[in-house]
C-alpha cells in the first residue's frame, strides 16, 4: 500500500480524484442526516443509497432516483406481460448490472412474490443492495462472464443502462452468456442509446455530438465513445474509491449509440428472436430491446 499511496500522491490527477471522493463522503453524509428526517416525518418510505452512488447511476436528486425507477421499471414489466412473462405470478427475475437498485426497489415493491436476484460489478453499490434488499439475491459480479447462476434459471432478465456502454465485442459476450441463464419462451429486456438519445444530445448545447452522427450509424449501425479506465484512477481506487463509477471495470468502457437496423440485424439470431424494439421509452432517453430466448 505504501508504493500505491506514493504513485497517488505524487500524480496531480490522482490527488483531484481523492479530494472529489472526500467532497463526495461530505455529502454522503449530509444526504445521510436529511433522509433521516425524511424518514422521521414520513416523507421516504424506501431504501435511499449515498448519494455519491445515486448520482453515479444518472439519479442527481432523491426524487428523480425513485420516479426514474417507475419510468424505467414500468415499461418493462408491460413489455414483458405482451411478450408472455406475466409478473403477477411467481417467476425468477434477475436484474443485471442492478447499480443501486432504482429497478429493484421497484419491482420488489410491486412484486413481492417474485423471487429476484441482482449483480453489478460495483462493489460499494452491491454493499448497499446487499443492505437494504436482503431479500434480494444478489452478489459482485465479474466484468467478464460467466456469472454463478444456472442453466435456464431465469423467466426474466432485465438490464437497464448497461449494453449503452459496453463495446460491441463484449456486448457479444453478455448475450451469449444471457442467453445461457433465460429458460426457452423466457425474455431478455435490454436498454440502449439509439437515435432517440443521440438527438436530445445534438440539441443539448453542451452535449458535443459528432456533426456527422446520422452517417456515422447508417452506415456502421453504431457509434462508439470508450476507452480503458486511466491508470491514476486504478491508482486512486486502492485507497479510496467513494463515488467512483467504474468500480469493477476491468476493460474499455464508455457510451454507445445503435441504429434500430442495426440492433434487429444482429440481435436477433439463433439464441434470441427480436419481439419488440420501442425507442425512447426508458426514462424519456434509452430503447428498450425485448429478446424472448428461442
Amino acid at each position: 500500500m505504501p508504493g500505491k499511496l506514493k504513485i497517488v500522491l505524487t500524480n496531480r490527477q490522482a490527488q483531484k480524484y481523492l479530494l472529489k471522493a472526500f467532497a463526495k463522503s461530505l455529502i454522503d453524509q449530509y444526504q445521510w442526516i436529511k433522509v433521516g428526517v425524511l424518514r422521521a416525518i414520513g416523507v421516504v418510505d424506501f431504501p435511499v443509497p449515498p448519494n455519491s452512488r445515486m448520482r453515479g447511476t444518472s439519479s442527481h436528486t432523491i426524487r428523480h432516483y425513485y420516479e426514474s425507477g417507475l419510468t424505467t421499471t414500468l415499461p418493462i414489466v408491460t413489455a414483458a406481460q405482451i411478450d408472455g412473462v406475466d409478473l403477477r405470478f411467481p417467476a425468477n427475475v434477475l436484474d443485471f448490472g442492478c447499480g443501486v437498485g432504482r429497478q429493484l426497489l421497484q419491482m420488489t415493491r410491486f412484486f413481492s412474490h417474485l423471487k429476484v436476484f441482482a449483480c453489478d460489478v460495483n462493489s460499494r453499490s452491491m454493499d448497499f443492495i446487499q443492505r437494504a434488499y436482503p431479500k434480494v439475491e444478489s452478489y459482485t459480479s465479474a466484468f467478464f462472464p460467466p456469472l454463478k447462476y444456472a442453466d435456464k434459471q431465469f423467466d426474466l432478465i432485465y438490464s437497464v443502462s448497461i449494453f449503452s456502454h459496453l463495446n460491441v465485442r463484449d456486448q457479444e459476450v453478455w448475450l451469449r452468456e444471457l442467453a445461457r441463464i433465460t429458460r426457452p419462451g423466457g425474455l431478455c429486456c435490454l436498454t440502449v442509446l439509439g437515435v432517440h438519445a443521440m438527438e436530445l444530445r445534438a440539441k443539448d448545447p453542451a452535449g458535443n455530438a459528432p456533426a456527422d452522427w446520422r452517417n456515422l450509424l447508417k452506415e456502421k449501425g453504431y457509434y462508439y465513445e470508450g476507452s480503458a479506465k486511466p491508470e491514476h484512477i486504478k491508482a486512486a481506487e486502492e485507497i479510496w474509491n467513494i463515488g467512483s463509477n467504474v468500480i469493477g471495470i476491468d476493460e474499455d468502457y464508455g457510451v454507445i449509440y445503435f441504429s434500430e437496423e442495426f440492433i434487429r440485424q444482429h440481435w436477433n439470431n439463433s439464441e434470441f428472436e427480436l419481439t419488440q424494439y420501442v425507442p425512447g421509452i426508458i426514462d424519456h432517453l434509452q430503447d428498450l430491446v425485448m429478446l424472448k430466448r428461442r
